[in-house]
């Protein structure tokens, strides 16, 4: 595989642990657990580098020791950087995980915010491997590498954390992969089951063919739904659930950056989608075995080991292909 370029976020993540999420007007215990370098920029970087795959990342930091945190993370995971330094502080996220394993999030952007559309579109002067993006650096500067890159760079973009303003730009992507939240977002749905989701599926093709740049939709959409699984969306509208590997999780944060690196991973091998997905499920799954985000993401070996080992004991089911009426029921875990 060429050598990835990831663009986007990069934050000190603090982790708190709850036995459950507190209610609207309700104070709950809650330990700190972790300090550790994350954001979803970040997090893909460092899963696509232990999944064997040569990376550049791009991002912006502050000019304080949280700065200083990213610097070092980085030439210890031998990612090379090319860093934005804004006058403001570096990122921070606050995660929030219950006894679960489920999480909610806060983000201060900080330096992600700042980050220069000039910079990142230098760094991505003449790059010509896969280009991964997701939407925690400011959505004009989203919307211009997508412009910019998708004619000569297959561009993965991550559905969250907030939904993007031009759909249309969704046909420039050879590959988008929301979660179940967003997705729902991004169609103004609730998704409580499989007809439900068919139906998102659906308003969304049919917006990215309205409004499309090129003529139709170019991306395959690869829906991420936690525990279920995920979707992939074919460019001729089937569905094929491949389901996840069952797990006892313990922290789900950072596992769809893991999953949309590994997808990366194997597309770019020359594997197929229904190969690529289940890998990315797998990836995924042993990532939320693990706290925290520094550590949780396997390498190539140990996931091709899980996989072989699940597949000789029958403890995974087989894909499935989506069709109207069947009823399955979903949540957004």
């Amino acid at each position: 595989m060429p050598a990835a370029l990831v663009i986007g976020s990069v934050n000190i993540d603090y982790s708190w642990r709850v036995e459950q999420f507190p209610q609207f007007g309700m104070t709950t215990r809650a330990a700190l657990s972790a300090s550790e370098v994350g954001g979803k920029g970040l997090n893909q970087a460092r899963a696509l580098r232990r999944l064997g795959v040569d990376v550049r990342f791009v991002c912006g930091i502050g000019k304080d020791r949280a700065g200083d945190r990213v610097r070092e993370e980085l030439a210890a995971l031998g990612i090379e950087a090319e860093l934005f330094v804004a006058d403001c502080a570096t990122g921070q996220a606050f995660v929030v995980v219950d006894a679960q394993g489920q999480n909610f999030i806060l983000v201060d952007p900080g330096a992600n915010a700042a980050l220069s559309r000039q910079f990142v579109l230098q760094a991505l002067h003449e790059h010509a491997g896969p280009l991964l993006l997701q939407m925690e650096t400011p959505p004009d500067l989203v919307e211009a590498v997508l412009q910019r890159a998708s004619g000569v760079s297959r561009v993965y973009l991550d559905g969250g954390p907030f939904p993007i303003r031009d759909v249309a730009l969704l046909s420039r992507a050879f590959v988008y992969s929301p979660n179940l939240g967003e997705l729902g977002a991004l169609t103004d749905m609730d998704i409580p089951d499989s007809d439900a989701l068919l139906c998102a599926i659906d308003r969304l093709r049919g917006r990215i063919e309205g409004d499309s740049l090129s003529g139709g939709p170019m991306c395959t959409l690869f829906v991420k739904m936690g525990r279920h699984g995920s979707v992939i969306v074919q460019r001729d509208g089937r569905c094929l659930l491949a389901p996840a590997m069952p797990v006892d999780a313990v922290d789900a944060t950072g596992a769809g950056d893991v999953y949309l690196a590994a997808l990366a991973a194997i597309l770019e091998s020359g594997g197929d989608a229904l190969a690529a997905a289940q890998f990315a499920n797998c990836a995924a799954g042993l990532s939320a075995t693990v706290r925290g985000v520094a550590n949780a993401c396997p390498g190539r070996a140990e996931v091709m080991a899980e996989m072989t080992a699940r597949n000789a004991a029958r403890d995974w089911m087989a894909p499935l292909e989506l069709a109207p009426g069947m009823g399955l029921r979903l949540d957004n875990n």
